[in-house]
């Protein structure tokens, strides 16, 4: 028994005796290499911990920058609403990149007896250098989206002042009255003349074309078949009549014929050549006052 209890005491040694030979670093070639300090290009505690470095860069960071598109439109009209829709934000968007973690894997030249990295690694950790980790800042991107077609669209409008025509010259000779007036008889839509100032037509010019318009008759057009004109409404067919206001009074031209003249007694307004002779027309001679209302 006492033999055979010193047998096994001598393997328990022996056991812990190799185990402790295993836990020491192999002073080889690989770790001679990193720990010679007679070299200034070897500076092997410096490169060990560089390589044990491991940098990880967090997830990228994104400003998104919105921007706004106003567009602004006048309408002419008799009717003065007021019309705001909400502004429409245009956001630009963008998929943000992922964490990289980075860890060096370069081995100095002077360690190539180092047979691979674990090698390398193994002598590293022998001579007290361990691993560590750094993070670096996270990356900011700036998203700016370019305003598109889809806009902020903003409508104000605006009123025009209509106003009356009043015959000065040649009043006389016109039975219906001295104030322009709509009419459709015998379904022909015309100028003519009345008595009554609240019976006659309004007119004002497009703010957008300039061209004489009516209040409820379409704009105010000339006959092409012959001088002197009739004064028509509501005809896409002729040209518009081209007038102005000078010194209170409605002059137009259109070719030769500039002078405003009534017929059959007041029963349509015509434009005619300078120093139209009315007698044929049984008319006379007229001046149209502007009168703002």
């Amino acid at each position: 028994m006492r033999f055979l209890s010193s047998i096994l005491l001598f393997s328990a040694a022996s056991a812990a005796s190799a185990a402790t030979t295993l836990m020491k670093c192999n002073a080889d070639n690989c770790l001679r290499a990193i720990r010679a300090s007679a070299f200034p290009t070897r500076l092997g505690t410096a490169d060990c911990s560089s390589y044990f470095l491991a940098t990880v860069t967090p997830d990228t960071s994104t400003v998104t920058v919105t921007s706004t598109l106003s567009l602004t439109e006048t309408l002419y009209t008799f009717v003065v609403p007021t019309l705001t829709p909400p502004p429409d934000t245009i956001t630009g968007t963008e998929v943000a990149k992922r964490a990289v973690t980075v860890v060096p894997s370069s081995i100095p030249s002077y360690a190539s007896a180092c047979s691979g990295a674990v090698r390398y690694e193994s002598a590293c950790s022998c001579i007290g250098v361990t691993r560590t980790t750094v993070t670096a800042a996270a990356p900011l991107t700036t998203v700016t989206e370019v305003p598109k077609i889809t806009t902020t669209l903003v409508i104000p409008t605006a009123t025009v002042a209509p106003f009356i025509l009043k015959m000065i010259d040649g009043a006389s000779n016109s039975n219906r009255g001295p104030y322009v007036a709509y009419s459709n008889e015998e379904n022909f839509e015309h100028a003519t003349f009345t008595s009554s100032k609240t019976a006659a037509q309004q007119f004002y010019f497009n703010p957008d074309t300039g061209n004489l318009e009516t209040i409820g008759h379409g704009r105010v057009v000339s006959t092409d078949t012959g001088s002197p004109y009739w004064v028509i409404f509501s005809s896409n067919s002729y040209d518009p009549l081209p007038c102005t206001v000078d010194n209170g009074f409605l002059n137009c031209q259109l070719g030769n014929a500039v002078e405003w003249g009534s017929y059959a007694n007041g029963y349509a307004l015509l434009l005619g050549p300078a120093n139209t002779n009315w007698g044929p027309y049984v008319g006379a001679k007229a001046s149209l006052q502007v009168i703002y209302v």
